[in-house]
């Protein structure tokens, strides 16, 4: 299967013109006042229904669950296109790798992935480097990918027949449309929910 095909371009290059704009347009029209404290990082984290300062309402988002074929690989050029793809591997075997598509827009993505699971054991990253990293946290594991013109990714293991959750961020936003798994066959992207769970 081609690669490529499967991983959508998007315009990077077009938000960083945006960020480097926005900023230097405030500096120029004097003060810029905000009523409410920044976020802080626990406001990141959170996938529970509470918003960026612990307020909770009584709407908890919906989890939807997808399908995950076990034993089902797939392929993608590094450099060529933005993806989170997730493998079953079967007997509680998981794979998660992530491209970017530095290649055509020349920036790297950040990916922030979060994994919860019965029986998480064994996060173990593979092709890692520089700012990438694993946190395994009390309920679950934070990987941080930076990824440019390589694959970045981590393996791990789950209680058997147990499903995953899995929360994605792509460059500080909330952003599951990147994600690939096989589903009865299919190469599928996106996530219904963020978070959501895959079920083996």
């Amino acid at each position: 299967m081609p690669g490529s095909s499967y991983v959508n371009v998007r315009a990077h290059h077009m938000w960083t013109a945006v960020v480097v704009a926005v900023p230097l347009l405030a500096g120029l029209s004097g003060c810029f006042v905000h009523d409410d404290p920044p976020p802080d990082d626990t406001c990141y984290e959170r996938y529970d229904g509470c918003d960026c300062y612990g307020n909770c309402g009584s709407d908890t988002p919906t989890v939807d669950s997808v399908s995950v074929d076990a034993g089902a690989t797939m392929d993608a050029q590094p450099g060529e296109g933005v993806g989170i793809f997730v493998e079953n591997l079967g007997a509680g075997d998981w794979d998660l790798w992530t491209t970017c598509d530095t290649k055509i827009s020349g920036a790297s993505c950040s990916f922030d992935v979060y994994i919860s699971a019965d029986g998480l054991q064994n996060v173990d990253g593979f092709d890692l480097e520089g700012g990438d990293f694993i946190d395994d946290m009390v309920d679950r594991t934070h990987v941080g990918l930076d990824t440019d013109a390589d694959v970045d990714g981590v393996d791990f293991t789950t209680a058997e027949g147990a499903a995953v959750r899995l929360e994605v961020w792509l460059d500080g936003s909330a952003d599951a449309s990147y994600v690939f798994y096989v589903e009865n066959g299919s190469i599928t992207q996106g996530l219904p929910t963020n978070p959501a769970n895959m079920t083996p």
